[in-house]
């Protein structure tokens, strides 16, 4: 039981860390003294800094990814699936919103970096997810055919734009958002 407890107060305070400092901001030290633990300790469960920000991305992936799996069907309607993937994600950013923030940080880091790397299979599977709803879209919207890696990354970095201003407090994430985001997605910025 404690060997859990160690587990869970080295994460709670290295996501809190990496999403105030930036992951390669934060050293060992700074991580264990936040944990109040010692470096061996850390080394024991984790490995390493590494490991421990690979624990962190696996854990909020594997939760996203569950609570996205039954909007990310495509079911016949495409702007009602694009309206419940954004309430979703949505959903997810108001109840772990330092994780989502620190999923945006590190998708923004270089590419060749540890913590790019981390986070990088989150959004592959996210993209891969959208692309097949797309093709899935295709026999209800031919012209569509041949585009769906495209949507999937425009309707990706709209969706991602908009919680970057939900968690800095610029857009309020009303029971509306959702459908304004699949309408600027679906309609473009001057509709």
């Amino acid at each position: 039981m404690r060997d859990q407890a160690n587990k869970l107060l080295i994460l709670e305070s290295a996501l809190t860390l990496f999403t105030d400092h930036g992951y390669d901001a934060v050293g060992v030290q700074t991580l264990c003294q936040a944990s109040g633990i010692t470096k061996p300790t850390l080394y024991h469960y984790f490995g390493s800094k590494q490991g421990v920000l690979q624990a962190l991305v696996s854990t909020y992936t594997t939760t996203f990814l569950k609570e996205l799996s039954e909007p990310l069907q495509y079911a016949g309607d495409l702007p009602r699936s694009l309206e419940s993937i954004s309430a979703e994600l949505l959903s997810l950013t108001q109840r772990y919103p330092e994780a989502l923030r620190l999923f945006l940080t590190v998708q923004h880091a270089p590419k060749s970096s540890e913590s790019s790397r981390a986070a990088s299979g989150f959004f592959r599977e996210l993209k891969r997810c959208l692309r097949e709803l797309f093709a899935a879209a295709v026999r209800d919207h031919g012209n569509m055919r041949g585009r769906e890696d495209a949507y999937a990354v425009s309707f990706l970095a709209t969706l991602f734009g908009y919680i970057d201003l939900v968690l800095e407090g610029l857009v309020e994430p009303g029971p509306d958002l959702p459908h304004r985001i699949m309408h600027q997605f679906s309609h473009g910025i001057y509709s």
